[in-house]
């Protein structure tokens, strides 16, 4: 197996005066928010998620009567995650084809990955995904419009990242994203002199970036477009292209590669050194950053993993004492559970569409 190139200088650069962190809220409306996630898929029609579909009728039942109450992705997921890393052999499938078959625990969980990746990538009409070379001209223009940084872009992110590039911000700016979709990906992807740097040295195929300035974009929870294989343990990065789950692996051949995700769950799996680099480098960015700009996030207290980092990093770094920390977020509850750990956050109840609007407005990033 070919060992991954060592990282140029500038490649573990985090250090930046501004610091984004995106939470779901930011990639709606386009996306399917997390409560809706198990509705839809109960809906869905295609053998991949029968799977996850046989599990939710067999362990959640309730879910199929009338005026059930609504249950989190992460709550169903959360079972299997834990059976699964504590290797425990009870499968809550178990037999399903035929008496010598069984439907596996980490089966479902593939499932679900799969599940993800279709939601998070949907349907063309909805979100225009990487152009073919069966493609049209007119499928290829829609992609680059949606995409491509301009100020009348329809995509929030496209709009935001066109924003700090004219205002000379960009280089200056760490992204930390808690979501798996590429919507942030390929808009950077589209600029002509800088390129996202994931601040991952394990991927086989890294393009080095020598021609283009690269960006901080760190994935606290994985990418659906880093691919992992289960037999050979090849990482792979895909660039603008999604991978699903049991997806032929491009280095041993074999239908074993899936996307390599932290699951949302409140047991977090970080057995693999990605998420170790991944999450230093996160709170290395925030600890050294003046400005914190958070989006769409909803500080769920439960999510200690994160909560940890956010309260190490709020008394790091030489502009603790200054910070200006700004949350975008509709829900004013969010930033009632954020003042548990910071009392001077500036909050805003907007959208993260109608607070990019304003930044251009006023020509800076509103507060």
């Amino acid at each position: 197996m070919a060992q991954p190139s060592l990282p140029n200088p500038s490649y573990w650069d985090t250090e930046k005066d501004i610091a984004f962190l995106f939470g779901a809220g930011a990639s709606m409306p386009h996306l399917l928010p997390q409560g809706e996630l198990i509705p839809a898929l109960l809906k869905a029609n295609q053998p991949r998620l029968r799977p996850a579909q046989t599990y939710l009728k067999r362990v959640f039942p309730g879910l199929f009567i009338n005026n059930a109450p609504p249950v989190a992705y992460e709550n169903v997921v959360g079972p299997l995650e834990i059976a699964e890393t504590t290797q425990n052999w009870f499968h809550f499938v178990a037999r399903e084809r035929d008496e010598d078959s069984f439907v596996t625990n980490q089966e479902v969980l593939d499932s679900f990955d799969t599940w993800l990746a279709q939601a998070l990538d949907p349907d063309p009409q909805v979100i225009p995904l990487p152009p073919t070379q069966r493609s049209s001209q007119d499928e290829v223009l829609k992609y680059r419009t949606f995409y491509d940084p301009a100020e009348g872009a329809e995509l929030a992110y496209a709009r935001l990242v066109h924003f700090l590039q004219t205002k000379d911000f960009l280089e200056d700016t760490a992204f930390l994203s808690m979501n798996y979709d590429l919507l942030l990906d390929r808009c950077l992807n589209f600029l002509p002199n800088h390129a996202p740097d994931y601040q991952i040295d394990l991927f086989q195929h890294r393009t080095a970036l020598t021609s283009k300035t690269p960006l901080p974009l760190l994935k606290m929870h994985g990418s659906l477009n880093w691919q992992f294989c289960d037999r050979c343990h090849a990482l792979d990065l895909l660039g603008n292209q999604v991978v699903w789950a049991k997806a032929q692996c491009n280095h041993c051949g074999k239908a074993t590669a899936r996307p390599l995700l932290i699951r949302p769950t409140l047991l977090k799996d970080f057995r693999y050194r990605v998420w170790h680099d991944v999450w230093r480098l996160a709170g290395r960015a925030l600890a050294s950053a003046s400005k914190w700009i958070i989006i769409g996030y909803s500080f769920p207290l439960a999510d200690v993993w994160l909560l940890r980092v956010l309260i190490q990093a709020l008394r790091s770094g030489k502009n603790a004492p200054n910070r200006e920390i700004i949350i975008i977020n509709s829900d004013p509850a969010a930033c009632q559970r954020f003042s548990l750990i910071s009392t001077g956050a500036k909050f805003r109840q907007e959208t993260f569409d109608d607070w990019v609007s304003k930044c251009f407005q006023e020509g800076r990033l509103v507060s």
